[in-house]
């Protein structure tokens, strides 16, 4: 009987030692990804529109601000004076240009828009330091015509 005894006791030692290195061998278990990232094999893989070693650092943030250019649509020659304000969204991988168009990251520095509410904008743009550029189409199924205009500005 205690030999039985110390067998139980060796055996359930034996589990807990067991128990205790598997979980102390997750490489993700001390893994911090943030915004959207996750870990695979103690390593975060970020999402687009983010990076850094836990995915901390949001390509949208340095773009954030004022930027003060001109829009010039097809048809006019007069280029318009325009503040664009670029805010953030919810998604790390998203920003509001005028608290209204929501624009996606398409990589590092560029950018895309698809905003449909009577009239239809969509484009595409690019980031680089203080520059702003992009250009879209406005259209509308109505009234069947489109514009093509572009926006540069700097902060």
């Amino acid at each position: 009987m205690k030999k039985q005894k110390h067998i139980h006791s060796f055996i359930f030692s034996i589990i807990i030692l067991f128990g205790v290195t598997l979980t102390s061998c997750d490489p993700c278990k001390n893994v911090d990804c943030q915004n959207g990232g996750t870990c695979d094999d103690g390593k975060c893989k970020c999402p687009t529109g983010a990076e850094g070693p836990n995915c901390e650092t949001v390509y949208r943030d340095a773009f954030l601000g004022s930027y003060i250019g001109t829009n010039l649509c097809q048809g006019s020659n007069v280029p318009t004076d325009d503040t664009v304000i670029i805010s953030r969204a919810s998604d790390p991988n998203q920003f509001l240009i005028d608290d209204f168009l929501l624009c996606t990251m398409t990589g590092a520095n560029s950018f895309s828009f698809d905003y449909n509410f009577f009239t239809r904008m969509k484009g595409t743009g690019t980031i680089q330091g203080n520059t702003l550029n992009y250009t879209y189409d406005i259209s509308s199924e109505v009234d069947s015509f489109v514009f093509t205009c572009t926006f540069e500005g700097s902060r």
